[in-house]
């Protein structure tokens, strides 16, 4: 639309300006890029959470819509909030990219911390019979970190792990704080994947749990601002082993 169409005016402009020299000329088309990006998710965002808004109305409606009608509405439901989930995702990416979200670093407690991960991923392993086994290793219980980013980083692969392993089975999650970094690791029972697939987990689009997902690629970004490493460590039918380090107080 004409607002659409106004910011990405004012992008370009704004990209020309800071074009002065080649490296000017790059940033700001990098900048144009993401400007325009996150442009259009906003605006997409929108027409998508009046859709939503209004399949939940229909569902909580009364007197209740007929089985197979309910059904239906389920399915677009789902999609609607995955794909809610997806454009917040890019977002949250191209700020990251841009710098735009500084880390906000706070004393945590890596006991609390681990505690509020996996508590809310009970309800994703428990009707499956899967458990969440928990390991704090000796060391500083204190840690200035971004608390909310760490979180974010952990609940992913642990959700992704819960969601890869087989009924019954286990999920191990263990956190090392050590002298100038803490180390995270996640490790499931479930069917692995091969090297190729190893090495292209944290791509843009790639995704452990099928479809094409972003939260690897932002957890990659996270970990990479707080001056740390994320990697993996799989081999099919023996699960996976996701790490990662964060250096306390750190900004990349």
């Amino acid at each position: 639309g004409a607002r659409l169409r106004q910011a990405l005016v004012d992008a370009w402009q704004g990209a020309q300006a800071r074009a002065r020299t080649p490296a000017g000329l790059l940033l700001a088309g990098i900048d144009l890029r993401q400007d325009w990006l996150k442009v259009l998710m906003h605006d997409l965002r929108t027409p998508l959470g009046i859709c939503n808004g209004f399949v939940d109305a229909l569902l909580e409606r009364d007197p209740p819509l007929p089985p197979d009608a309910r059904e239906v509405l389920e399915r677009v439901r789902s999609n609607g909030v995955w794909m809610m989930r997806f454009l917040d995702g890019i977002l949250d990416l191209a700020e990251l990219e841009q710098g735009a979200r500084v880390l906000r670093y706070e004393p945590t407690a890596l006991d609390e911390l681990l505690d509020s991960v996996v508590d809310r991923m009970q309800g994703l392993a428990q009707p499956q019979g899967i458990r969440i086994e928990r390991t704090l290793a000796a060391g500083p219980a204190t840690h200035r970190i971004d608390r909310v980013r760490v979180e974010q980083v952990l609940q992913n692969l642990l959700s992704n792990a819960v969601r890869m392993s087989d009924a019954g089975s286990t999920v191990h999650v263990q956190v090392q704080p050590r002298a100038e970094e803490i180390g995270f690791e996640v490790r499931d029972e479930g069917q692995g994947m091969t090297q190729e697939e190893a090495e292209r987990a944290f791509d843009l689009f790639a995704s452990r749990t099928g479809g094409r997902g972003l939260g690897l690629t932002i957890a990659k970004a996270i970990v990479e601002l707080h001056g740390g490493h994320i990697g993996c460590d799989c081999a099919v039918g023996r699960g996976c082993t996701f790490f990662f380090t964060i250096r306390p107080g750190h900004a990349a």
